[in-house]
């Protein structure tokens, strides 16, 4: 089925606004809870990072850490708390291999 932007009328970043309009209608009516996504500004995704980072012991400078997770959000289309997390497994996957995570 063809979707356009133009057809999009409330939220101009969500290509589905109908699904996740339902979605989280979905979730209201079983749990009566309402689950709300952020989008996090740079510090707060940094942030993210360098909790997930420690938590799995990952040895990078911290300068490091955050230029190339800065690099991985704007590959991967934003920060989002799923985009940290993502980013610290391939870094951890990287420092594992010896191979660097910058993009030089």
């Amino acid at each position: 089925m063809k979707e356009t932007f133009s057809e999009r009328s409330v939220d101009v970043d969500d290509v589905h606004a109908g699904d996740t309009k339902q979605e989280k209608l979905s979730l209201y009516d079983r749990f009566d809870q309402t689950v709300n996504f952020f989008a996090p500004d740079q510090a707060q995704y940094l942030s993210i990072v360098r909790a997930i980072a420690s938590e799995k012991a990952l040895a990078v400078p911290q300068e490091t850490l955050d230029r190339a997770a800065v690099q991985w959000a704007i590959r991967a289309g934003g920060r989002s708390p799923r985009a940290a997390k993502q980013f610290v497994e391939w870094a951890a996957a990287q420092s594992q291999k010896g191979a660097s995570i910058l993009d030089e």
